[in-house]
C-alpha cells in the first residue's frame, strides 16, 4: 500500500515532476493543533492533539469551524504561488505538464458533522450531488487554468467501517451490521457517493480525452485489506478498534480520543487497521 524500494521503480516510470494534493485530514495526517476547539457536542477543551498518533477518521472532527479550508479555498492558495511564477499561459502549461494533482476525500467531513448533528442517510444524499459537483467543477478549474494532464481523484472508505460511526450509531439489530461488523446503511451511503463521483469523473474523461483522469477506489481497497486482515498481519479479531484510544466496544470515545491525557495506545498498534 505505500511506496518502497520494490515499487520505486513504477513510481520514476511515472516520471512527475511535482505532485498536488488537495483534500482533508486523510490527505494530510501530519500534526493538527487544537487551538481550544469546541466539539459539536461536548464543551471540554483539549490540549494539542498530534493526528498522526491516530490515523483515524475520527481525527476530522478536529475541526475549526471559523477556518475556511473548503476546495475552492486550497485553489486559491494554490494560485498564489504559482501567480508569481507563471509568464504565461504556455509557461503554465509546461511547469504543469509532469505534475500529479490528488483531489482528496472530498466531502467527508460535509458528511461526518451532518451525521453528528442528527441528520439521515436519505438527508444526506441530497448533499451528494453538490459535493461531487465541488469536485467536478475542482478538476474542470484546474483542467483550464493549470492545463494539467494527470488527476487522481480518490473516493471514499466504507464509513460504516470507521470506529467513530459504530461507536456513534450503535445498533442492536445484528443484521445491521455486515461480515466484518461494519454498519452496512452507512457504508450504502459511502458506496451511493462513490456511485455518484465514478459518474461524475467518468464525464470528465469524455470531455477531455486528452488527459488522464481516473478514480482511486479507497471503498474496495479498504474492504479487500479487511478480507486479507490476517494474512497482512492484522489482528482479525480488532478489525474496527482504534489503535489509539479508550472505552466501549471500538477503544473509542469522544471524551477520551488520542492524545488526550491518559489515552493508551495498544501494545500492537502495528496490528490495528485504524
Amino acid at each position: 500500500m505505500l511506496p518502497s524500494a520494490s515499487n520505486s521503480h513504477i513510481l520514476k516510470v511515472c516520471k512527475f515532476e511535482a505532485i498536488y494534493n488537495f483534500g482533508d485530514s486523510i490527505s494530510d495526517t501530519d500534526n493538527l493543533i487544537k487551538r481550544n476547539m469546541i466539539l459539536f457536542f461536548l464543551s471540554s477543551l483539549w490540549p494539542k492533539l498530534v493526528q498522526s498518533n491516530g490515523l483515524v477518521i475520527i481525527d476530522s472532527l478536529i475541526r475549526d469551524p471559523l477556518n475556511n479550508t473548503s476546495l475552492n479555498k486550497q485553489l486559491n492558495w494554490m494560485y498564489s504561488p504559482f501567480n508569481t511564477t507563471w509568464h504565461n499561459s504556455k509557461d503554465c502549461a509546461k511547469k504543469h505538464r509532469r505534475s500529479l494533482f490528488l483531489i482528496g476525500e472530498i466531502g467527508a467531513n460535509d458528511y461526518h458533522y451532518a451525521f453528528f448533528q442528527g441528520k439521515s442517510v436519505n438527508d444526506l444524499k441530497h448533499m451528494v450531488p453538490y459535493v461531487v459537483k465541488a469536485i467536478k467543477d475542482a478538476v474542470t478549474v484546474e483542467l483550464l487554468n493549470l492545463m494539467t494532464l494527470e488527476f487522481t481523484v480518490l473516493v471514499h472508505f466504507p464509513i460504516g467501517c470507521i470506529p467513530i460511526y459504530p461507536t456513534g450509531f450503535h445498533s442492536n439489530d445484528y443484521s445491521a451490521y455486515n461480515e466484518f461488523h461494519c454498519l452496512k446503511g452507512l457504508n450504502n451511503f459511502s458506496m451511493y457517493h462513490n456511485e455518484q463521483l465514478q459518474q461524475a469523473i467518468e464525464e470528465l474523461q469524455e470531455e477531455h480525452l486528452n488527459e488522464t483522469i481516473v478514480y482511486a477506489d479507497y471503498y474496495n481497497a479498504y474492504k479487500w485489506i479487511l478480507r486479507k486482515a490476517a494474512l497482512l498481519g492484522f489482528d482479525p479479531k480488532s478489525l474496527q478498534k482504534a489503535y489509539c484510544g479508550s472505552g466501549g466496544d471500538y477503544d473509542f470515545s469522544l471524551t477520551r480520543m488520542c492524545g488526550a491525557p491518559n489515552v493508551p495506545v495498544c501494545p500492537k498498534p502495528g496490528e490495528r487497521i485504524s
